[in-house]
């Protein structure tokens, strides 16, 4: 059997800088990972916005075809009065 040698052995000192690496590698992970709980809550904040943002657009939809409804009606109107105004004149 060949006798141990001692270049391939890494010392103490590099050993412990290896370990302290290692350890400054994994707090950067760590802190990176977001936890299940705090998840959840901002998924479920997201929900919330959402919803809310939908009935915003409900609104703004109903808003819109109200305007809309309006405008077609307000031009009925003014044809209705022209049209009733010829009859009127073409009557006399």
């Amino acid at each position: 059997m060949a006798p141990f040698e001692d270049d391939d052995t890494p010392t103490l000192r590099e050993l412990g800088r290896i370990l302290r690496d290692f350890r400054d590698e994994s707090r950067m992970l760590m802190g990176q990972m977001v936890r299940r709980d705090v998840h959840a809550v901002e998924h479920e904040a997201l929900n919330i916005r959402v919803a809310r943002l939908e009935g915003e657009r409900d609104t703004a939809v109903k808003e819109a075809a109200q305007r809309r409804n309006q405008f077609y009606l307000a031009i009925l109107a003014a044809g209705l009065s022209l049209v009733t105004s010829f009859v009127l004149a073409w009557t006399k």
